[in-house]
């Protein structure tokens, strides 16, 4: 409790006194001091510092210091990667303000800059803390109209998503940070979406815009509670992310439409049998809890998908009233609370957000759903087993007709998630991770296999079967078999058994995503 209370007043004192948030700058100063002495004693290109600080009015105790390390080509990349990891974990012991460390060789950073989402447009404004200037790529490739709008619709989805956490996980609502937590999430989707037909602004620009009743995104009822960043209770965070919802559906129709136009050919979509296995006792738990928030929520609860390794997704029924939306999160709110099974993130949309969320990488993948079983007599309660006891389940109260978007969109959208992970690959060696060992291992296998054999052969595989993606990958996939076939282990790991299986295969799995990439 002693940090927690720590920052709270951190936070307090910096939004009251100049003079108190230049004192506590002066820890993130040493921090970068720090982070540059290691770029000058580490063989690497260059050093940025990304998100957070780049923000004019960034508070000191609420704001991470996020950096992307840039390395060479003419090195022993897995050496120096180990190297980095050490010393970005003894830092963190000492400075809990070191947040998001990515690494990417130039060759990765190119196609971020080329086919990455949103924030690519930011990446002019990265700050070097050392090493060389390597500006933007020159633009190239084919890249549709819908693009650009989509991708900043793209980001508005997962800030609204952050939002949602912070009303509906009961454990954030202790966070001393919640307050600018849900102020930041909301100015996020506010900017994303005017940056769909306009610059990418920061935040403060956003918020001013709003406060001046410069911006028709944000309603009037909104605006008071952005003018004072530690006032937000729960009602009023709630009555954020139901106008949130609501921007959101309104400005993504259109570009969803010329995003979907037409649809795939069935015929040219490969597909492979899952081969998990069903877990009926699961099954009938999610019915029951199903049910029960049909029951508490009168019949808005259309589906729920739920896949315990992630998150869970609860969709309504299309055409409710923001009044109403504020009604059903406080009732969901209360149900999480009361039912330990759905103690993680949930997100909430209805009908028509969700069919357009299913379009766009907000989940690593943009097609995992184009995979399940989609016949017009599937079961309403299914469940398929995954690795100790994680499953994906679906419940529904009524078919959802969810047209695949034409073959194309989709490869956009996969060169989109894949320059997106690409950055993030590295971080399966993480020493900071509060993430389970085995659940990081599964999510960077079952990502890095299902767009890799997309990129390679335009096979569409169920992004949850880790087996099947490793059979697939090993019969279709040239050179990927010593990759693949050495062993992951179907159990629990330790973070130091996590790090040694991840340099064992460290060069295969790059060549993996390599050939990924020259694919796309």
């Amino acid at each position: 409790m002693i940090l927690p209370a720590l920052q709270n007043t951190v936070i307090r004192l910096s939004l009251r006194s100049r003079t108190w948030r230049a004192l506590f700058r002066i820890p993130y100063r040493i921090l970068l001091t720090k982070l540059r002495f290691i770029q000058r004693m580490v063989p690497v290109r260059a050093l940025y510092l990304r998100q957070g600080l780049l923000e004019p009015d960034w508070v000191p105790g609420a704001s991470d210091v996020d950096v992307i390390w840039i390395l060479r080509s003419d090195i022993d990349e897995k050496n120096v990667v180990c190297r980095l990891w050490r010393m970005m974990g003894l830092l963190k012991k000492f400075f809990p303000i070191l947040g998001e460390v990515l690494m990417a060789d130039e060759e990765e950073l190119r196609f971020f800059d080329l086919w990455g989402d949103g924030r690519t447009q930011n990446r002019a404004g990265w700050k070097s803390v050392g090493g060389e200037d390597i500006p933007p790529g020159p633009e190239g490739g084919t890249v549709p109209d819908w693009k650009h709008p989509w991708d900043h619709w793209t980001r508005a989805v997962m800030a609204y998503h952050l939002l949602i956490k912070n009303y509906l996980n009961p454990a954030e609502s202790v966070v001393p940070t919640r307050a600018l937590s849900v102020q930041k999430h909301f100015l996020d989707v506010c900017r994303h979406l005017r940056a769909m037909e306009g610059p990418y602004e920061s935040r403060a620009d956003t918020r001013d815009s709003i406060l001046r009743k410069e911006s028709p995104l944000a309603p009037p009822d909104t605006r008071g509670i952005l003018n004072d960043p530690l006032t937000p209770s729960l009602p009023e965070i709630a009555r954020l992310c139901a106008a949130a919802h609501s921007l959101l559906r309104e400005k993504g129709r259109d570009v969803h439409r010329r995003l979907a136009a037409g649809n795939a050919d069935p015929a040219r979509i490969r597909r492979w049998g899952s081969t998990l296995a069903r877990n009926e006792w699961e099954v009938q738990a999610w019915r029951k809890r199903f049910l029960q928030l049909q029951d508490r929520l009168q019949g808005s609860a259309t589906a729920l998908f739920c896949n315990t390794l992630t998150h869970s997704t609860l969709v309504l029924k299309d055409g409710i009233s923001d009044d109403s939306f504020e009604n059903l999160l406080a009732e969901i709110r209360r149900f999480k609370k009361e039912d330990r099974g759905l103690q993680g993130p949930m997100e909430v949309l209805d009908g028509t957000m969700f069919r357009m969320s299913l379009c766009c990488a907000v989940h690593g993948h943009p097609f995992s759903y184009f995979t399940h079983d989609r016949s017009p007599h599937a079961e309403d309660f299914q469940a398929d087993s995954i690795v100790d006891g994680n499953i994906l389940v679906q419940c529904r109260s009524e078919r959802m007709d969810i047209p695949v978007p034409p073959l194309d969109t989709i490869g956009h959208l996969a060169r989109t998630s894949l320059a997106e992970f690409l950055p993030s690959w590295r971080t399966l060696d993480h020493p900071f991770s509060d993430s389970d060992a085995f659940y990081s291992l599964y999510r960077w296998m079952t990502t890095a296999l299902s767009l890799t054999l997309f990129m390679e052969k335009g096979l569409l595989g169920n992004p949850d079967d880790l087996e099947g993606l490793i059979d697939q990958t090993v019969n279709m996939v040239p050179d990927s078999e010593g990759c693949l076939k050495r062993g992951f282990p179907r159990k629990r790991l330790s973070g130091r058994e996590l790090t040694r299986l991840f340099y064992c295969h460290y060069g295969d799995l790059k060549a993996l995503l390599r050939t990924a990439r020259a694919s796309s």
